[in-house]
């Protein structure tokens, strides 16, 4: 078995690859990529450089599984992530390993199968913004606030159009307050149309890779 740990120069993000050394690219069908942590650029960077590498390396590969385990985070970051996936050559299988929540939605629902551990968890709310940490506010600040929230909960609303069987009040409901937002099980996620299917324990692969955006 082979262990290659990748640091990133201007990040604090951690790559693990992990696969046997007497592996040939040409016999590697099924991949794991295991990113746990924040969604954030430097997470992304991982993710989308990891996924060209295995769609350009790995050119018999039948499959690539994502478990994710994130609370959310950046949704610019979260967007670039969601459109790396859908664009992957090799079909993508997005798991929500233990929790699912906010902008890492956007990645769960990009998978062209989405699966779900029986005890893992679904976050579905809202956008929220900060402002620098700017303590007086003017008029105008506020505008470009509400728009950038607009534009934030238009993103989810176009992504969960695709991935879910909500409804468009249910949405509109849902990314108005935080009150209204949607905390599933992974059944009632599946009740949804967000899961496609809840598994048991994990499948076999030939490769991993391990992303820890959060690991200094």
């Amino acid at each position: 078995m082979m262990v290659l740990v990748l640091l990133s120069s201007n990040v604090f993000a951690m790559v693990t690859e992990v696969h046997r050394d007497v592996e040939k690219a040409e016999s590697v069908k099924h991949i794991r990529i295991v990113y746990k942590g924040c969604i954030n650029s430097a997470g992304m960077t991982d993710l989308i450089s990891t996924l060209d590498k295995i769609n350009l390396i790995y050119i018999n590969a039948q499959g690539i599984e994502i478990y994710l385990n994130s609370r959310g985070g950046d949704m610019d970051s979260g967007y670039m992530g969601y459109n790396a996936i859908l664009g992957s050559r090799i079909p993508v299988t997005t798991v929500n390993a233990a929790m699912v929540g906010s902008a890492a939605s956007l990645l769960y629902c990009a998978g062209q199968f989405r699966h779900a551990f029986a005890e893992s968890w679904f976050i579905l709310h809202p956008a929220g913004a900060t402002l620098n940490g700017q303590q007086e506010l003017k008029p105008d600040a506020l505008n470009r606030l509400a728009v950038l929230l607009s534009h934030y909960n238009g993103v989810f609303s176009s992504v969960y159009r695709v991935c879910s069987n909500l409804n468009e009040q249910e949405m509109k409901d849902m990314l108005s307050a935080e009150y209204l937002r949607k905390d599933w099980s992974a059944l009632k996620a599946q009740e949804a149309g967000f899961v496609s299917e809840i598994v048991s324990k994990p499948s076999q692969v030939d490769a991993i890779w391990f992303i820890q955006p959060d690991k200094k």
